[in-house]
């Protein structure tokens, strides 16, 4: 076990070399820094147009930065959104955590490539226990069946041993390294190897590495600084637009997946700066570039997210040379994107559940700062097999499903029953059009759904990708 402060020292040492504190002593990049107007202008037009709460972002090209934010704190109190305000990370706790993990294998405490069974024997004695490796947790293909995210009792009420039974009797759905599905409790147990390996908690040591060394959160002309996290919001169909809900956050077990401190836009880019442009370098980890995995094109609606188009070990590469992360949850959504090789960084929240605005801003920043256009989704998908050989039952996560039956010219899918959601969402569905044996298109009606039909590397039995969950067909 290496001691902490030697191993927090020569994470800062090493990632000096990436981050000079002097900007001036960076290379020349081609990349423009927007001005706060410009910026200020783009996100008002959107703030206005699709009617969300408020929006902040930060850009930060070659050490500069500037930030923005408009509308509301909260549609109760109507407090004018400031730069300065704190968010919740959400899924963005990923990426620290992911850090702190490089910075072990890098310091040899731990492998890459090790079983998680050699330190966690409590998850030994099945398959999953020594196929499964830290990497495959990183990258999001560990391929078990993961806990329901709609259980409110695993959400706020669940102990390591409680998550230890359920992981010897959870099915494997896919060969480990094969498959990526967003499984939130592959980072809970990435942090349980961080502290039997490491000898603390994966966020304390992501505080000292990473999170100290972000830029103070003070702001005297922000009144509302000292009113804590900005409120998530959540859009209510029958009154026709966002209202504030409580702030709940799940239990302990999920800190390293979820939970880590929160912060503001511009704390949220130079996270994603320090802990992707090393790794981003070919002469950190020889190999690490090879060792990703592709997801399946989807036909994406206009109110969805934007998904990788390959995941590494611990985040997702969108178009070539952009990589980051996208999250959300709690009522709110965030993203940050960085261009390594242009010292470009951006991060994009917005106080509601959003993410298809949230992706709209984002493409409008690269394509200001570093003149990136993001790939344009799918208008249809050619199909390995013919069509009605899709048909059936795909799970995800338990009593997860989505059912896909003929309907007329088409393909329906719906979802599933689940205890634990109100039957007009388990309702919902969407409508793919085929337009040949082996070519799919989304129908009118289907804005809320990113669909993507593949075969299982390993097995060659049909699978669903939807957004980033992959189901397997099961009957």
């Amino acid at each position: 076990m290496r001691s902490r402060p030697r191993l927090v020292n020569a994470f800062r040492r090493w990632t000096a070399a990436f981050h000079p504190e002097d900007p001036g002593s960076r290379a020349a990049y081609p990349a423009i820094l927007p001005g706060a107007a410009e910026l200020r202008t783009l996100i008002e037009d959107v703030v206005s147009s699709a009617g969300v709460p408020g929006a902040a972002l930060s850009v930060v090209v070659d050490g500069r930065a500037v930030n923005v934010a408009t509308g509301v704190r909260s549609m109760d109190a109507y407090h004018p959104l400031h730069e300065s305000a704190l968010f919740e990370p959400l899924g963005l706790t990923k990426l620290a955590v992911a850090g702190v993990v490089h910075e072990l294998a890098r310091a040899g405490t731990l492998g890459l490539v090790d079983p998680i069974e050699r330190w966690l024997p409590e998850l030994a004695g099945r398959e999953t226990g020594k196929d499964i490796s830290i990497g495959h947790l990183l990258s999001h293909t560990s391929g078990y069946v993961g806990e329901n995210p709609a259980d409110l009792d695993n959400l706020f009420h669940y102990p390591w041993e409680g998550f230890a039974a359920y992981f010897r009797s959870t099915p494997q759905a896919h060969v480990p390294g094969t498959v990526f599905d967003l499984v939130e409790s592959e980072y809970a147990v990435l942090g349980e190897v961080v502290r039997r390996s490491a000898g603390d908690e994966a966020l304390d040591l992501a505080g000292e590495m990473l999170f100290e060394r972000l830029p103070s959160t003070r702001c005297d002309d922000d009144p509302e600084a000292a009113g804590g996290t900005v409120p998530g919001h959540a859009f209510t169909p029958f009154e026709g637009g966002f209202s504030a809900i409580a702030g709940d956050r799940p239990c302990g077990f999920w800190a390293p997946s979820l939970l880590g401190p929160a912060m503001t836009t511009e704390q949220m880019a130079r996270l994603a700066e320090l802990v992707l442009v090393p790794p981003a370098s070919p002469n950190c980890y020889p190999g690490l570039a090879k060792r990703v995995v592709r997801l399946p094109v989807q036909l994406r609606g206009a109110r969805c997210a934007e998904v990788p188009q390959s995941f590494g070990l611990g985040w997702g590469e969108f178009v070539p040379g952009v990589i980051g992360l996208s999250s959300e949850g709690m009522g709110q959504c965030n993203a940050v994107r960085v261009l390594p090789e242009r010292s470009i960084s951006l991060a994009v929240v917005l106080n509601c559940q959003a993410p298809h605005v949230r992706d709209d801003i984002v493409a409008e920043i690269l394509a200001m700062a570093g003149g990136v256009e993001l790939s344009t989704p799918a208008s249809r998908i050619e199909l390995d097999r013919p069509a009605e050989q899709f048909e059936g039952v795909y799970r995800a996560a338990h009593w997860q499903t989505l059912q896909v039956s003929r309907e007329g010219d088409g393909l329906r899918v719906t979802n599933g029953y689940n205890p634990w959601l109100p039957v007009e969402h388990t309702a919902a569905g969407a409508m793919l059009n085929i337009l040949d044996p082996r070519i799919c298109a989304l129908a009118e009606g289907s804005e809320d759904w990113s669909l993507g039909f593949f075969p299982d590397p390993s097995t060659g039995r049909p699978c669903l990708m939807a957004g980033l969950s992959a189901f397997a067909k099961i009957e």
